[in-house]
């Protein structure tokens, strides 16, 4: 990841209210623990994620932050339906408070999606 694609990542979350902030930074941080070769950037105004294609990116809304997964939305495993979404392929997970973030969940899924790009 080049410092300035990180600088721009930081200054847009930044940017959001701190409780929407906190989540985005903790869910930033787990995307580059999970896929530290992933490539980070800002795309269509909010932070995104990409290895071999789209993986993920980070949006915030008005009361939460998605977590949207690209092409791979429809084919993660999901056992729960936690994944909400009606589109061919992508799927998010709306996150309103940091302690809702599932770690270990999100993170199969950054690798699932990372694999799915794959060639």
């Amino acid at each position: 990841m080049s410092e300035m694609s990180t600088d721009l990542v930081g200054t847009c979350i930044a940017g959001w209210p701190d409780e929407l902030a906190e989540i985005a930074i903790e869910l930033r941080s787990l995307i580059k623990k999970t896929l530290p070769d992933c490539i980070e950037s800002i795309r269509w105004g909010y932070p995104v994620y990409e290895q071999d294609g789209l993986v993920c990116s980070i949006r915030n809304a008005s009361r939460h932050i998605a977590l949207q997964f690209f092409s791979s939305g429809i084919h993660l495993d999901d056992p729960n339906g936690l994944l909400q979404g009606s589109g061919q392929k992508m799927r998010h997970i709306k996150i309103r408070k940091k302690s809702e973030i599932q770690k270990k969940l999100y993170s199969e899924w950054l690798v699932q999606a990372a694999k799915h790009n794959c060639p």
